[in-house]
Formats: C-alpha cells, sequence, structure tokens
C-alpha cells in the first residue's frame, strides 16, 4: 500500500509539471477543419446534376452560440472553457458528406429523378472527463438525413449516432479534438451511406 501511494503521489507530480510546462492548451480553443475538397468544388452543392446536397439546419439542443461546440477542462477543479469552430458546423459537415458522396461514386450517378440530400444537425459537441491524471477527450455527432424529389415525395432516415474517445496525459489540445469530432463525423456519414433506406432511394453508381 505504501509503495502504492508513493507511485500515485509521483504521478500526479509529473502531472502537474505537464500542465505548467506548456504541454496543456490552456483558455478557449478554436478548432479549424481544412477543406477536403478542392476550392473549385467547394461552392456548388450539386453532386451531380440530379442530386443537390443541401446545408444541414443546426438544431442543436446545447447550441448557445452558432460557432460553440463543447467545453474543455484543464484539470480537477478549474474552469471550463469554451471550445468553438471557426467555421459553421453545417458547413464542415456538408464538406464531409460531400466528399464523401463524391468518394462513394455519387458523382457519376445516373438516377432518373432530381433528388435533393438535406437534414438536422441534432448533436455536434465535444467534452472532457477529467481524472488526477488523464483526461478523455469525447466527440459526438447525430445527424437526421432527409431525401426530397421534384415530386414532393420525402423520406426521412436516422437519426445517425457516433461518439469517438481519446485518452490523453498532456491534456485536450486542438489536434486531439479536432481528430475525435472528425472522426465521429465521418462514422455517422458511413452509417447513413450504408443503410438500406438511403441507398434504395439513391443507388450507387454501378460500372
Amino acid at each position: 500500500m505504501k509503495f502504492f501511494n508513493t507511485k500515485y503521489f509521483y504521478c500526479l507530480i509529473i502531472a502537474l509539471l505537464l500542465s505548467t510546462s506548456g504541454c496543456l492548451s490552456l483558455g478557449p480553443s478554436t478548432l479549424k477543419f481544412e477543406d477536403s475538397l478542392a476550392p473549385s468544388t467547394t461552392s456548388t452543392n450539386q453532386i451531380t446534376s440530379n442530386i443537390t446536397l443541401e446545408m444541414f439546419q443546426d438544431i442543436r439542443t446545447k447550441n448557445k452560440a452558432p460557432e460553440l461546440i463543447g467545453g474543455k477542462q484543464a484539470g480537477l477543479g478549474l474552469p471550463v472553457n469554451d471550445v468553438s469552430v471557426e467555421r459553421p458546423i453545417a458547413e464542415i459537415i456538408h464538406n464531409e458528406f460531400r466528399r464523401e458522396l463524391t468518394n462513394n461514386g455519387y458523382s457519376t450517378n445516373n438516377i432518373d429523378e432530381n433528388l435533393t440530400i438535406t437534414g438536422k444537425i441534432l448533436d455536434f459537441w465535444i467534452g472532457t472527463d477529467v481524472t488526477a491524471l488523464y483526461w478523455d477527450v469525447y466527440g459526438e455527432v447525430q445527424i437526421e438525413i432527409e431525401i426530397k424529389n421534384t415530386n414532393g415525395k420525402s423520406i426521412k432516415i436516422g437519426p445517425y449516432y457516433s461518439k469517438n474517445i481519446k485518452r490523453t496525459y498532456t491534456g485536450p489540445s486542438d489536434t486531439i479534438m479536432t481528430k475525435v469530432i472528425l472522426t465521429s463525423i465521418n462514422e455517422v456519414i458511413k452509417k447513413i451511406l450504408s443503410d438500406n433506406n438511403f441507398t434504395n432511394m439513391i443507388p450507387k453508381t454501378t460500372k
């Protein structure tokens, strides 16, 4: 027991040194998400001539401000600092979704009817669970999809949810937070594109 207490004490000292040595990102954070598409393709909603991807509506219940996506805590007993994004989250999700549609062959889709993909952002949040030794940084994303045609027919599918957690011993850096939330976004999009309700409305291109 004495050995365990000594080991625990030294771990606390190491954690304290890390938090005061610049390894820990203190204060509010603003995350930057680089476009995954070429600049010439980001200004249009058209996936192909008959498929349009609209910006999703942000209806998060946790939404206190358009750019606020969560909070991080530097350590036990310390205040929670805001985590924001440089661009609207609807734009971030739009670009990631558009990239995946293109990568999965939807940009060359030859379906007969004109379709519009839209949706609602139900959750997009970053947080930290803090202990004396480590931080668990988590990112949650939840999206609902609606597909509409020009005849007024529509289908709502979802919601789709993903949560990813990354444990760190040096604090919740911007890099870790960005990676965690991006992983959750991409997992949600993969769930959408693999859902039979989606592929029945917009079948994948076969070659």
